[in-house]
């Protein structure tokens, strides 16, 4: 409100404890509903009861407040006497100190005053409580500002100096001289000189004919304020929002009464809108007057019916589509508006709403649009529920071939076309209650509910000598997409006007592809033949221009009315250099009005890096206290730059969890043990180990299976294969590189042949923490060796007795760029510095590298394997009992860059010899010489002669002699 003043009333239950009882209450605001203070208003409180008739525990708010002069004047009903009676409370609201404001307040300027504004009011008389106001004045402010004082007894006042053309806020309020006290303020604006707009023009009215469109109006006297209008200068007439023509007009001619006559092409509905204009520069127009849509020519072709009441606006958007499309079309609200004969159309478009708001169709009209299409006119009829159970309204069922069905839910929120209106798709967020989902007998399915089968639309082709379709959506709440909802209505047409030719389909009409040098994609299209009564299409394709890389199948074929063909498009890219590739799929047929179409092709190849690591794993031994670098390089042999970082293992020691009970044995032949680990932290295993007892020597396998879940199929990801002597204690895997990811789970154990003894605990510790996670439980599986996949169907709450280790005993660095881009055919050399290692034994973790190469694991990791060792004969810190046989194994690295670490296996004690030969025979070096304890063994070579001079580059030869045993092997030194 302009003052600030707010009051409001209501019933309000804060008195009774219990929240039953009820009163009436009224709270005042005077700062615009800033801050409020509410009061009651009725003396007594009272029970609420039903009015009968009326939903139950529904009372109503017989309520009212009127507010004049500083009182208020609150009503209400209440059963205080046992029945509904009105109540009225005056109540002062109003300070009573201050004076009551001027009234009929009221301001006037025009072209007369160009520079004055003057200012009329009535003085108040008395205080909010009746008592007589005997000094007092008005004071007059300005835009906010005050401008003067005016003593009591004037009622006027003209405001000099002011500026032509210009807005002005003035408030008025009265002042008590006696107390200074102050009204509230009583605003009221004017553009001094008077409004610049012309006032707009009146009468309006549009009568069309067979050939033109008579337009009345009376010109307007006054500007848009209300103050004379001094320079009217004619009318503009809009035909569809476009100027049609301006009449010149002189001043003289206000308020008379005018006419034009429009000769428009016949057979449409026109819009015209009238505005007056003055002769200002620039021109001044008034608001603009619509004649309402006016109809010229002979009775349209098609008339689009929205029955009188129906709030939804689905018939105008139906009409503004068929309008764009070129139509002879009218809307109307009465379906005779041409008669009561409705064959004067060629179509009829009805709207029936969906409920609430919904028409019923009543018998005439229902009988009507029948008989309409028996005698071979085309109706479109839309309804949410007017086709299924409509109580007391028309049943159309017939109309449209279809039996009774579901009346449905509020589940409608896409539409997709089947049959005739093939490759037509919809969202939808029209009205959405009780939509009819329809069951046709004779009639064709044309749109279901994109979410499940329901039909949403029905053609039938054959009514009588008519056609009729059928739709549960309102068509205005059809949301564009790949097709607009003119696109639908240009169908509907072409199905009424259907003369039994073919009609070609194709669809999407653009393809774009992606892929990778040397991969293929699979894309496909649809040719169809949309329409019920269509007869057969023949077809057939060609590439323009024929390429290499696509296919198209199949190449041609006959479809059926209201049938499709799937095309399979295959595009490979292999061979082909990135790059862009186009090429168009031109589809022919005997459509007599659309011979050919056209899927416009494209290939986009994009180039791929491809990664290539010299040497695939870093082997590296190193002697005790010293440090050591190597290298690695990457190559890209693709066509893409490559870009990677690298992430080292870094250091931080080696850990072992080490699980120990020995409470039960259990032992089994031909089986495998293990426990289930679920992993919260990933690391690389290095070695594990079991605690067993063996018989006799036996095969071990040692093995690592992975799953997303804890229970279900496992994938072995690794395994090795031991020879074990027999005898009780940890058992070892030997060095082995298994990563383990977090938020997988891993059963981690060993199998064995023959008879083989395991201890695990007494089924009450897991889950069990680890390092890296928990142990779940455990599972004991018959059969050897282990196969590629395990199925775990439940986890065993005993575990067995295990060892891991893992992490990295020395610190490793990168001497080189840890990031970067290497270009097609280009290489980056990594150097890894391996500090100074200070415990024996062998350790294997992963270089991670991060990559951008498609279709691959976006992180690779390089297994990087150390063996620390003193530069003397040694026992294997991995291997542990006694071999079963004589055994030389290959060095490694091999090739090596300085060192490399050679093994043997010693099944009893023995004199053993190992010697280094060159390529020529002659002995460059004795690495044993003497008696040695049975084991595995292991002996650093530092690439040194007997005389402590590192050898040249090029191919040695070791070879081990004991107890008539000859074995030789072969080593590459590259420096």
């Amino acid at each position: 409100p302009a003052t600030g003043q707010l009051g409001v009333i209501f019933y309000d239950r804060r008195d009774d404890p219990s929240n039953v009882q009820a009163r009436a209450y009224m709270a005042t605001s005077f700062d615009g509903g800033l801050t409020w203070e509410d009061f009651p208003v009725a003396d007594v409180a009272f029970t609420p009861t039903s009015i009968p008739g009326l939903a139950t525990g529904y009372m109503g708010d017989y309520l009212g407040l009127a507010i004049n002069s500083g009182q208020a004047y609150p009503s209400w009903m209440d059963t205080r006497t046992g029945n509904f009676l009105c109540y009225v409370s005056p109540t002062l609201i109003a300070d009573p100190t201050r004076p009551n404001p001027p009234t009929d307040v009221a301001s006037y300027s025009d072209y007369q005053t160009p520079n004055s504004v003057l200012l009329n009011w009535t003085d108040p008389t008395t205080f909010p409580d009746g008592t007589p106001l005997v000094d007092f004045s008005i004071d007059i402010l300005r835009d906010g500002l005050l401008v003067t004082n005016v003593d009591q007894g004037n009622g006027t006042y003209t405001d000099l100096g002011l500026t032509d053309g210009q807005l002005y806020d003035y408030e008025l309020r009265t002042r008590d001289d006696v107390t200074d006290s102050l009204s509230t303020v009583v605003p009221t604006s004017v553009i001094c000189g008077g409004s610049p707009d012309p006032g707009p023009v009146s009468a309006v009215s549009c009568a069309g004919d067979l050939t033109t469109a008579t337009i009345d109006w009376t010109n307007p006297t006054l500007q848009a304020d209300g103050t004379p209008l001094d320079d009217f200068a004619g009318v503009r007439i809009y035909r569809n929002g476009s100027l049609l023509v301006e009449l010149g007009r002189a001043p003289a001619d206000t308020g008379n009464a005018e006419q034009y006559v429009d000769t428009p092409t016949p057979g449409f509905v026109y819009d015209y809108e009238l505005a007056a204009i003055d002769s200002e520069t620039p021109v001044h127009e008034s608001a603009r007057v619509a004649t309402g849509a006016c109809f010229v020519g002979d009775v349209p072709d098609i008339l689009v019916w929205k029955p009188a009441g129906l709030a939804s606006p689905s018939a105008d958007s139906l009409f503004a589509a068929l309008v764009s499309l070129g139509e002879s079309v009218v809307l109307s609200t009465d379906l005779f508006e041409f008669g009561a004969d409705l064959n004067v159309h060629d179509m009829v478009f009805a709207t029936a709403g969906v409920s609430p708001d919904r028409h019923v169709i009543t018998p005439t009209e229902g009988a009507a649009l029948d008989s309409f299409v028996q005698d071979g006119g085309m109706l479109y009829l839309e309804g949410g529920d007017c086709f299924n159970d409509e109580s007391g309204g028309y049943n159309v069922r017939a109309i449209f071939g279809l039996n009774d069905g579901p009346s449905g839910t509020a589940d409608l929120f896409g539409v997709t076309g089947l049959n005739d209106a093939l490759g037509l798709a919809f969202a939808y967020s029209g009205p959405n209650n009780n939509m009819d989902e329809l069951s046709p007998v004779s009639s064709t399915p044309i749109f279901q509910n994109s979410a499940n089968t329901d039909r949403s639309g029905v053609f039938a082709p054959s009514y009588g000598l008519g056609r009729a379709i059928g739709v549960t959506f309102e068509f205005r709440g059809l949301v564009a997409g790949a097709a607009t909802p003119t696109d639908l209505v240009a169908r509907y047409l072409a199905m009424f006007r259907s003369t039994g030719t073919p009609t070609l389909f194709v669809g999407p009409t653009s393809i774009a592809s992606s892929v990778y040098q040397n991969e293929t994609d699979l894309q496909t299209a649809i040719v169809g033949n949309p329409g019920t009564l269509n007869a057969s299409l023949t077809w057939s394709l060609t590439e323009a221009p024929d390429v290499p890389w696509l296919a198209v199948t199949p190449s041609a074929g006959t479809i059926p009315a209201n049938g499709q063909t799937t095309l399979n498009l295959s595009l490979d890219a292999t061979g082909l250099l990135p790059n862009l590739y186009t090429t168009n799929v031109v589809v022919t047929s005997n459509d007599p009005s659309n011979s050919a179409d056209t899927i416009a092709v494209a290939f986009d190849v994009a180039g791929i890096p491809i990664l290539d690591v010299s040497p695939p794993m870093l082997d590296v031994s190193i002697a005790i206290n010293d440090a050591v670098t190597d290298s690695l390089v990457f190559g890209n042999t693709g066509t893409d730059d490559l870009v990677f970082s690298l992430d080292t293992p870094g250091g931080g020691g080696v850990e072992r969890d080490e699980f120990l009970a020995e409470d039960v044995t259990n032992t089994s032949s031909n089986a495998r043990r293990g426990n289930v680990h679920q992993v919260t932290t990933g690391l690389v295993i290095n070695q594990f180990e079991h605690n067993l007892t063996v018989v006799s020597p036996t095969t071990l396998e040692f093995f690592v299976y992975e799953s997303e879940t804890s229970t279900g199929t496992y994938t072995k990801k690794y395994s090795t294969t031991v020879a074990a002597a027999a005898g009780s204690g940890w058992y070892s895997s030997g060095p082995i590189n298994a990563a383990l990811l977090p938020g997988y789970f891993y059963f981690i154990g060993c199998g064995w042949q023959g008879a083989v003894t395991a201890t695990r605990d007494n089924a009450q510790n897991a889950p069990e923490g680890t390092s890296f996670g928990s142990i779940l439980g455990s599972a004991a599986i018959s059969g050897f060796p282990p196969p590629a996949t395990q199925f775990i169907g439940q986890v065993n709450p005993a575990i067995w007795d295990q060892a891991l280790e893992f992490g990295f005993p020395l610190d490793v660095t990168l001497q080189t760029a840890a990031a970067g881009t290497i270009a097609p055919g280009s290489t980056h050399t990594a150097r890894l510095n391996f500090a100074a290692g200070t415990t024996l034994g062998e350790w294997t973790t992963v270089l991670t590298l991060s990559h951008n190469i498609p279709n691959l694991a976006p992180v690779l990791q390089i297994p990087i394997h150390m063996t620390v060792l003193d530069g003397t004969l040694v026992d294997s810190p991995v291997q542990i009992g006694v071999p079963i046989a004589f055994a030389l194994h290959r060095a490694s690295p091999n090739p090596s860059s300085d060192r490399t670490l050679i093994r043997f296996d010693l099944p009893h004690a023995a004199r053993v010899k190992l010697d280094v030969f060159d390529v020529t025979g002659r002995r460059v070096r004795t690495l044993v010489d003497g008696p040695v304890e049975p084991g595995y063994r292991n002996v650093l070579w530092d690439g040194r002669d007997s005389g402590g001079r590192a050898v040249a580059s090029g191919v040695y030869f070791y070879a081990l002699e004991s107890e008539g045993h000859s074995f030789r092997e072969k080593v590459v030194l590259l420096h």
